[in-house]
């Protein structure tokens, strides 16, 4: 399949592009064997070959996927309406994680509440992004210019 020839059409030449990349994504749920050469360490018994099924995600962790992805808007007229420091929090429920505000401007009057809950002297960091800042006013910069929050 990978080294096929170009099909005729384009259609064609897309399903064997298809093809190639499913035959590679099956081949690499295989687990190999390991590296060393020379006598076999199995006793002289073959290997077997365990195939790793996947497991589909749970509908929570689709849910936030789909909530991380939309934490990050790259359109600046676009703005987001989940919040990016309850998003990050692990210990919320993730209900709470994945809350989607009605509007951006109900986003920013809560975001504006998290940002009290920053003390004046400490250092916050943005968990989603796994970056630490200096102060409070980092944090508002980055979340405006990263996470499109207005606060």
């Amino acid at each position: 399949m990978i080294l096929a020839p170009p099909g005729a059409t384009l259609e064609e030449d897309r399903q064997r592009r298809n093809d190639a990349i499913n035959a590679v994504t099956a081949y690499c749920n295989v687990e190999e064997g390991d590296m060393y050469g020379g006598r076999k360490r199995s006793g002289g018994r073959p290997k077997r070959v365990i195939v790793k099924k996947e497991e589909s995600p749970s509908p929570e962790n689709k849910a936030l996927k789909a909530a991380m992805l939309s934490a990050y808007v790259k359109d600046p007229k676009e703005r987001p309406t989940v919040c990016s420091m309850c998003l990050a929090s692990e210990a919320a429920l993730v209900s709470v994680r994945i809350n989607s505000f009605s509007s951006p401007s109900d986003l920013s009057k809560h975001f504006k509440d998290n940002l009290k809950k920053v003390g004046e002297g400490e250092a916050p960091k943005c968990k989603l992004c796994n970056m630490a800042l200096d102060h409070r006013l980092h944090l508002q910069n980055h979340a405006f210019r990263i996470h499109r929050t207005v606060s």
